[in-house]
């Protein structure tokens, strides 16, 4: 097996700019932090939005974990009755 981790950093000017990349890369939505946000949640959120940033911009932090394990094709121990699967690709 192989791992390897990647940090990006990106630096936002506007609370709007980094609700909507949370939107679009789907990092809401599976907990309660994307829900609807009320009037009064925009405004807790802004105002520590604001605590945070630094010179004008908040910084974020993304950890990108990377996972991969191959096992050599030709030797294959599964328990009975299960099989590998092959991807082959055809050469045009």
């Amino acid at each position: 097996p192989v791992t390897d981790v990647e940090y990006i950093n990106i630096e936002y000017h506007t609370l709007d700019e980094l609700l909507h990349d949370i939107k679009i890369i789907g990092a809401g939505s599976a907990n309660s932090f994307m829900k609807p946000i009320t009037k009064a949640r925009y405004k807790e959120l802004q105002h520590a939005f604001d605590l945070q940033t630094k010179d004008g911009k908040m910084p974020l932090t993304l950890e990108v974990f990377c996972a991969h394990a191959w096992k050599d094709k030709l030797v294959v121990d599964l328990p009975l009755g299960q099989q590998s699967i092959q991807f082959i690709t055809k050469n045009k």
